[in-house]
């Protein structure tokens, strides 16, 4: 896109997002505060604030391939906040300033920084946008949010989910889970970067070309980051959470396993299907995943424990894999015959 044009699908995308905000983050805030009665108020606004963190304009300068300016935008001004909110907190203000300081305010910062700095490097400034223009741009985002809703199943619940069906378990699994995600969580930063790289090329095939390569890169990265969780995390665990919850080698290894299927189907997913523009696929992918994996989590882990909720979230990350790879080969046989 030229700068004009950038501008102006970051305004868009921001004004959509601050209209699907407000009913998000009161129904989080209503749920929070009735999930923790101790302190209703405050649990409240830290939902809010965490809510408010999705306002953040990283995908744009992702695409716009400008890691170091989001670095500065967004990712420093929030590590600053949430010192000085520690630090607040710690010498007697009241906890609703973590929120307040240490959420709310660089999510708000954040996008207001990434809108300057658009509208600085465009000739003009961007169009205004109605109620109808926001409306039907969310709709076609359907694909993309059905696909985030549909992964919330098999991402933010295995925890709720295994205790449920086997208590006993839930402290170990949990550990093993968040240590899973924390890992994660780093490395997505990977196949995020990727994407202007991948998407840069006018011509298809060149985009593709890239794509594969982007793949290829993923599943490397994802075989050696494996490894390493399935060598450190029962050490690990340990020493964070103080031999309470300490995981063991086989439940370890079936979390391995879950790191390398998610990092090759970020890549899989959001950039070889989004390079062939098949975004519903994308969709598609994350629907299979949460029909198999919510009952497989609920299953295996009230037969196995807490290696069953592993294994069953395993089978939901491959179940998305193998549908996003189904979806791809199928697509790459149809031009190469019409070329013929």
């Amino acid at each position: 896109m030229s700068a004009t044009a950038a501008n102006g699908a970051l305004a868009l995308a921001t004004r959509t997002k601050l209209l699907v905000f407000v009913p998000a983050a009161a129904l989080a805030a209503l749920v929070a505060s009735v999930v923790a009665p101790s302190f209703p108020i405050e649990a409240a606004v830290v939902a809010i604030g965490a809510t408010a963190a999705a306002l953040s304009a990283a995908w744009w300068f992702l695409g716009r391939a400008r890691p170091l300016t989001l670095v500065l935008t967004d990712a420093v001004p929030r590590m600053i906040a949430m010192g000085l909110a520690g630090v607040l907190v710690f010498v007697g203000a009241p906890l609703m300033t973590y929120a307040a300081v240490g959420l709310i305010a660089p999510s708000v910062l954040a996008p207001i920084l990434a809108l300057v700095i658009a509208r600085r490097a465009s000739s003009a400034a961007a169009p205004r946008y109605g109620l109808v223009r926001l409306a039907k741009t969310i709709r076609f985002q359907s694909h993309a949010l059905t696909a985030r809703v549909a992964s919330a199943g098999y991402i933010a619940l295995p925890i709720t989910l295994v205790s449920i069906a086997a208590p006993g378990s839930v402290a170990v699994f949990a550990a093993g889970e968040r240590l899973m995600r924390m890992g994660l969580a780093a490395m997505s930063i990977i196949p995020n970067a990727m994407q202007g790289w991948v998407g840069r090329p006018a011509a298809k095939r060149e985009r593709w070309v890239r794509a594969k390569r982007a793949v290829a890169m993923n599943v490397a990265i994802g075989i050696v980051a494996g490894l390493v969780f399935g060598l450190l995390a029962p050490a690990a665990s340990h020493l964070v959470f103080s031999g309470t919850a300490t995981v063991s080698p086989a439940l370890a290894l079936t979390f391995a396993f879950v790191i390398i299927v998610v990092t090759v189907s970020r890549a899989t997913g959001g950039l070889a299907l989004v390079a062939l523009r098949r975004i519903g696929a994308y969709a598609t992918s994350a629907v299979a995943g949460a029909v198999v994996g919510i009952p497989a989590i609920l299953l295996l882990s009230a037969w196995l424990g807490a290696p069953g909720g592993a294994l069953g979230e395993l089978a939901a990350e491959l179940t998305v894999l193998i549908t996003q790879v189904v979806v791809i080969a199928r697509h790459r046989r149809k031009p190469s015959q019409g070329e013929k």
